[in-house]
């Protein structure tokens, strides 16, 4: 499904661009296409470091997309126009991140790694267009982008995913009465537990490993807190 759904992709934008009213000629439509190749190969070799982390692969593919679309627009300055090959590098670049969250809409893990390597790209093609100066700007701008995405960025948006803080902190002080009713068909609130240490373990009926470990909790937790911790549901 995965390779009909690429390869469609791939044949829609070669007729979409096929009828698009810009100054291409046969040749250097051949040249573009391989360029938005290249870039899909980048993408594709880039891909396995999110095995190692997100944020690994974020910043590597940043720097490669850079190096990659800078190099290109120089070596085919004369024949390429700039603005076509920044389209065409987007295009190859974000083609497999698309495919991937159109199968995989609410994935949202991978969102600044997508980002980045687009980035990366828009990034090489201003440091290519600029003037010294401005070069200078550039590369402290990604410098400090990547290193506070590798170093905090990513942590503050998983810290965004899991708690829609990105501090990672909840100042929760709603007071809960949880209510639980025992296998004795006696109800436990947790007001009953004020000033008291509790433990709530929950787990599903039909978990085998959650019955093995039980009793390898409650011994840590005699241990380690003595009878205090003795008060448990």
């Amino acid at each position: 499904m995965i390779n009909k759904t690429f390869f469609s992709l791939i044949r829609k934008f070669e007729i979409y661009i096929n009828g698009m009213k810009i100054n291409i000629n046969s040749n250097n439509k051949k040249l573009y296409f391989k360029i938005a190749l290249w870039a899909l190969l980048i993408e594709l070799g880039a891909a396995p470091l999110r095995a190692i982390s997100f944020k690994l692969c974020a910043v590597v593919t940043f720097v490669l997309f850079f190096v990659f679309q800078f190099l290109i627009l120089q070596r085919y300055q004369k024949r390429l126009k700039a603005e076509y090959v920044l389209l065409f590098s987007l295009i190859g670049g974000s083609l497999l991140q698309i495919v991937g969250r159109i199968l995989q809409p609410n994935s949202l893990i991978s969102l600044p790694d997508f980002l980045f390597h687009l980035m990366g790209i828009v990034m090489g093609y201003l440091f290519y267009k600029s003037s010294r100066i401005s070069r200078i700007l550039i590369l402290a701008f990604s410098l400090s982008s990547c290193s506070f995405l590798y170093f905090k960025g990513y942590n503050m948006w998983i810290n965004y995913l899991s708690y829609d803080t990105f501090t990672g902190k909840i100042d929760d002080n709603k007071e809960y009465n949880l209510k639980i009713q025992t296998n004795t068909s006696d109800t436990l609130s947790l007001s009953d537990f004020r000033g008291k240490y509790l433990l709530l373990d929950c787990w599903c009926t039909s978990c085998g490993f959650c019955y093995k470990a039980m009793p390898s909790h409650v011994r840590k937790i005699l241990v380690n807190g003595g009878k205090r911790a003795g008060d448990f549901s």
